[in-house]
């Protein structure tokens, strides 16, 4: 599995993905990790897609399958 993340300054960036169809949000996880390993979570920016999806083509219904939304976890190091 890729991870995605990025960093500016004392904040951290993770984009999290869905496992499993969808039945395991990795963002359920990774922030108490985050949390242990000393960050603090600043939150957890949930984009939601609310438009038909180019699926539509091969006949996937929008919202049944995949993913429709994309979830970033903050975190910063306290100084």
């Amino acid at each position: 599995m890729r991870i995605w993340h990025w960093i500016f300054g004392s904040y951290r960036f993770i984009l999290l993905f869905f496992v499993r169809n969808g039945k395991v949000c990795l963002d359920e996880h990774v922030v108490p990790l985050g949390v242990n390993a000393g960050f603090e979570c600043a939150g957890v920016v949930i984009n939601e897609q609310h438009f038909t999806k180019t699926s539509n083509i091969w006949g996937i219904e929008n919202r049944k399958k995949g993913t429709n939304t994309n979830r970033i976890a903050v975190f910063r190091k306290p100084e």
